[in-house]
């Protein structure tokens, strides 16, 4: 009998011993399933509502491409944007820093030149980085300085003249730009490639006509539905009184949905390149945008005016050639100054600002678990937007008008949303009840609504005590542009 004892004792010490083993390893193994890639894609899709890709909820198709993507790969479903305009974001996003602390403020304001970028980041540790993108009153020198550093920059040579006053170059000839550069690199190479799509954005384009049809040219059941959907999913109001009535209205939104179509066709052709000349391997894609758009929400049909979520909640998937993670979706909040350390974390040398007030984290630890020294847990609870001072047009603020007076910053925490205005109405919104923000709940909940705005008005000291240099865009073809596309008086 004792000899069995003795014997089921060391059985059991031996299966203890195997089973730590086991789990050692496999923890272990956590930090190894983190692909280290060669190769970085980030695709910014200009005015892209994440509410408009199938992977986010839409019923309609209009991103397969995008939305194999993030079957295959991680999805965060509560990415928001520093801002509602195109400049600022995209220095967020290639900096980690919010527009107060780079300085892009708006579109008229240049990024810091001191600020560190990401680009600049890659360039010191031998990856080639180039920017290829579809303006040219955005991002260069002598507009917003956001593309400093990049080792190939490609914009489109495009004139302002009566006919064209609106000049963007369509995603097909931005992706065959791309193509020629990837088909210059060595098989081997390193790179770091941004691509910056601008279809989403108004004017639409005639590039997309042959997906509208798919989206417009559809019975009256089908436009019951559609208008069913944006009533009882996207709180949008078909009145009467909308600024251009039902079908303007419906015909808008299928302009737009044949947009994004279009550009997910256009990545998907990026991606059979790829694979047909044997490219496509240990590559990270990361697909995002700088903002959103008003599309009628709110009575508002562009962007830059609001802070809202059709403003600003944003698209964020990333996914690995060489890691099936099998669609991990992500709820946490998280924004687009993660973007950069999260990068930096990805291919192993971090990427911090270390004369620059960042408040980026990377998002490896809420997509592998990990938690150690080398990957600190993401400890965010908000998220933080600001739109700074528009200026004034004479007569009373609508709706509808374009411009609204002070400034204007928005807390996401919990559940709430809180915005905050120096001149105008204070709002607070339950965004687990009223995920659109239409209903204003700030007086039946003036607690919550005080504490929100102690919190984020420490924020906003900390970040305005911070605050960089910044000069105006003063290139008088870059203004007359901006000014066309509305963001000027």
């Amino acid at each position: 009998m004792n000899v069995k004892i003795v014997l089921f004792a060391a059985g059991v010490v031996l299966s203890i011993i195997l089973l730590s083993l086991i789990v050692v390893v496999w923890f272990i193994g956590l930090e190894d399933q983190i692909p280290v890639p060669d190769r970085i894609i980030l695709v910014t899709i200009d005015t892209m509502r994440s509410d408009h890709l199938g992977c986010y909820g839409y019923f309609r198709d209009t991103s397969p491409f995008i939305d194999s993507l993030a079957n295959r790969g991680i999805l965060f479903e509560n990415c928001y944007a520093p801002t509602s305009e195109t400049v600022p974001s995209h220095a967020t996003i290639l900096t980690g820093l919010y527009p107060i602390n780079h300085g892009a403020l708006r579109n008229i304001k240049k990024m810091n030149p001191e600020v560190h970028t990401l680009q600049e980041h890659f360039n010191s540790h031998g990856y080639e980085t180039a920017a290829i993108v579809s303006t040219n009153r955005h991002f260069s020198e002598k507009a917003g300085n956001v593309a400093k550093g990049f080792g190939y920059y490609n914009e489109p040579d495009l004139k302002r003249d009566s006919d064209n006053k609106w000049p963007y170059r369509c995603a097909e000839e931005t992706i065959n730009e791309v193509i020629e550069w990837l088909g210059n690199q060595e098989p081997d190479s390193k790179y770091f490639l941004w691509i910056h799509l601008f279809d989403p954005h108004a004017p639409y384009k005639d590039a997309a006509e042959d997906f509208l049809p798919e989206f417009s040219d559809i019975s009256k059941e089908e436009k019951d539905e559609a208008m069913d959907f944006f009533q009882e999913v996207h709180s949008l109001k078909f009145d009467g009184r909308s600024q251009w009535g039902k079908d303007r209205l419906l015909l808008t939104l299928s302009q737009y949905d044949a947009e994004v179509k279009y550009v997910d066709s256009q990545l998907s052709r990026l991606s059979e390149w790829l694979r047909g000349n044997g490219l496509d391997k240990n590559t990270a894609w990361i697909i995002t945008a700088d903002h959103g758009e008003g599309l009628g929400n709110h009575q508002y049909y562009a962007h830059v005016k609001y802070l809202y979520r059709e403003q600003v909640h944003v698209p964020l998937i990333f996914y690995f050639s060489s890691e099936n993670k099998s669609g991990i979706r992500i709820g946490r909040k998280v924004e687009l100054v993660d973007i950069a350390p999260t990068v930096g974390q990805l291919v192993g040398f971090p990427f911090q600002q270390k004369d620059f007030l960042s408040f980026g984290q990377p998002l490896l630890p809420l997509a592998f678990n990990l938690n150690s020294d080398d990957y600190k847990p993401y400890s965010k609870q908000l998220a933080f937007s600001h739109r700074d001072l528009m200026g004034r047009k004479p007569g009373e603020i609508k709706p509808t008008t374009p411009w609204e007076a002070g400034i204007a910053y928005a807390l996401r925490y919990e559940h709430y949303t809180y915005v905050y205005r120096t001149e105008g109405e204070n709002e607070l919104f339950d965004d687990a009840q009223d995920p659109y923000q239409v209903k204003n709940i700030i007086e039946s909940k003036p607690r919550i609504a005080s504490m929100l705005e102690s919190r984020l008005l420490s924020l906003i000291k900390l970040l305005e005590s911070n605050a960089v240099d910044t000069e105006d865009v003063e290139d008088e073809e870059i203004l007359e542009g901006l000014r066309d596309l509305g963001y000027l008086n």
